[in-house]
């Protein structure tokens, strides 16, 4: 589940707009916007929660698979598919939206499955093994904040040089010269009455640099304290093609002295990229993480073109039309209920073709001509419960609407859908000028990790949008067609903190704002490219994902050129 963020209370201007809501020169409140860490969220005015929000915004939120998150109790907690995941440091700091794109866990079994208490106990499935010097070895088994851990006590007096736990199997698999691996684990002591010489945890490469071990990370000495607050990691890029990876947790010895301590160990990770990312869970196999996606739009700014005394129904069984814009379709023979809207359109304009769908069967289809079979346009890929939506040029004055469903004999099934014209991210979006503020963080590696984008309006020809380029500095860009109308670097580089940048633009006027200091010049050339939608956290196609979080963000109408500074202060409103 996700977590429950406490609501702050508003403090109201004089014009009833709430403080938290960031305002342009002329003292007009931004149009649209998220703050997450206060649960704060505004559409032409205040929505009472997430789901609110996105409803009038146009929003959806999608990722493919579950993730893991620490809640407002900093308790490791499981995100469901489609579900935002709320972060908050160890220290319960609210840190906003995690986005993230894929990645894969390929330790076997982090969570401990078939790991048995006792002395020496038998260690969790999936290639778990040890080396223990000599020493007794007794293991014992918990979860921590959330977080599954085992304790491995080693007592007595050393015959060898070294003791080590391997943390899975070696992951075999042609790994290339230069390819990033970031090994990471929850551990700490939990008891250290006579310690090791040395505590580390390292990665092994097989074959290519034959199992040269990575630099020496130390596991914290200090017995106090919470295990979440404890993640070591560590990166290795092999100078040679290695045939596999291994991560192991070691403590150097030396013969004949005694030892006595206990090394408490959670979820250990291994992932190919230059960073850590968010714990993914195992038990016998390796976990794919799906990337998170957060899309607004197309909405259409024209009026409905739909009307439902227009359709012509074919088929077998009813159609009905409750409450407005809503079809239900109630199937009765050997052919879906078919509802058939013949729309007239003005060629080379653009429009936005909307559908939502409930439980059961549905299509939408589009086919531009005068009759039904003309050629296609596209068809809605319609997922229970969700808004889907397809921008499409006329290619002719007549536009066929083709909705059916109905699935089997007797079954029923509801959907919603819309025709409009003048397509754009959200109600209320202004074509010719706007800025946009965004706050939070990446775990961007500067020079070594690819671009992260923070904001996209458009597509891969028409779009404004800002990105963390590889070198770590800010980014902002603009094209009409593909052709670049401004470009404009910050000479601020990405460090791993919170930052906060504002890009502004109207026709011949462009400007970013980072962390209240302004990127270069002010570029007075250039044209705003028409948009139809938004996505936050990667590029329109999905690339370019950011790793981090989002603590706010903000569309404004009207560039705030006066207060740019300001509005692009980390915690500023």
């Amino acid at each position: 589940m996700t977590a429950v963020l406490g609501r702050a209370p508003p403090i109201i201007r004089g014009d009833g707009t709430p403080s938290w809501v960031p305002r342009g020169d002329d003292g007009r409140p931004a149009i649209l916007g998220a703050k997450y860490t206060t649960n704060q969220f505004w559409h032409q005015g205040p929505k009472n929660d997430n789901a609110a929000f996105k409803a009038s915004a146009s929003g959806v939120f999608t990722r493919t698979t579950a993730k893991s998150y620490l809640n407002s109790a900093a308790v490791l907690s499981t995100a469901a598919i489609n579900a935002e995941a709320f972060d908050f440091s160890p220290a319960a700091v609210a840190l906003g939206l995690s986005m993230e794109g894929p990645r894969t866990n390929v330790i076997l079994n982090n969570t401990m499955v078939g790991g048995i208490a006792g002395a020496p106990g038998t260690l969790p499935t999936g290639g778990w093994s040890t080396l223990d010097g000599g020493l007794t070895r007794t293991l014992s088994f918990g979860v921590e904040d959330g977080i599954n851990y085992i304790d491995v006590k080693y007592a007595g007096i050393a015959s060898g040089t070294e003791a080590f736990i391997l943390l899975s199997t070696a992951y075999s698999a042609a790994i290339a010269s230069g390819s990033a691996y970031t090994g990471s684990v929850f551990a700490g002591f939990a008891a250290l009455t006579m310690p090791p010489n040395s505590a580390d945890h390292r990665l092994y490469w097989v074959a290519g640099d034959a199992n040269v071990s990575g630099t020496a990370i130390p596991v914290s000495v200090i017995p106090a304290g919470a295990l979440k607050t404890k993640r070591i990691l560590q990166t290795r890029t092999p100078t040679l093609a290695a045939t596999g990876v291994q991560t192991r947790v070691r403590f150097a010895l030396t013969i004949g002295n005694s030892y006595d301590f206990t090394i408490r160990i959670g979820l250990p990770q291994l992932e190919a990229g230059n960073f850590a990312t968010s714990p993914i869970l195992t038990s016998g196999t390796a976990v794919a993480r799906a990337q998170d996606f957060l899309n607004f739009g197309p909405v259409g700014a024209g009026a409905e073109l739909l009307d439902p005394s227009t359709a012509i129904i074919s088929g077998t069984g009813s159609v009905v039309q409750s409450p407005a814009g809503t079809f239900t379709f109630t199937r009765a023979g050997g052919q879906d209920p078919t509802l058939n809207f013949s729309i007239a359109t003005v060629i080379g304009t653009k429009y936005v073709f909307q559908g939502v769908r409930g439980a059961g069967p549905v299509a939408l289809t589009l086919n531009a001509g005068v009759t039904q079979g003309d050629t296609s346009l596209g068809t809605l890929a319609m997922l229970a419960g969700q808004t889907s939506s397809l921008v499409f040029t006329a290619t002719s004055t007549t536009t066929w609407v083709r909705a059916w469903g109905g699935g089997t004999v007797g079954s029923t099934v509801a959907t919603g859908f819309s025709l409009k014209a003048d397509p754009v991210p959200f109600v209320g979006y202004d074509q010719t000028q706007g800025a946009f503020i965004w706050e939070g963080d990446s775990a961007h590696v500067n020079g070594v990790s690819p671009a992260e984008v923070l904001w996209w309006l458009g597509d891969a020809t028409n779009n404004i949008n800002v990105q963390i380029i590889s070198t770590g500095a800010i980014r902002f860009t603009v094209t009409v067609g593909g052709v670049s109308q401004a470009l404009i670097t910050s000479a601020f580089v990405v460090t791993g903190a919170a930052f906060r940048c504002l890009a502004l633009w109207e026709n011949n006027k462009f400007g970013l704002f980072v962390n209240g200091v302004m990127a270069g010049v002010i570029d007075l050339s250039g044209a705003v490219p028409s948009v139809t939608s938004g996505r936050i956290g990667s590029s329109n196609t999905g690339t370019a994902p950011l790793f981090g979080h989002i603590a706010q963000w903000w569309h404004m109408d009207v560039p705030p050129w006066t207060r740019a500074a300001a509005l692009s202060t980390v915690g500023g409103v």
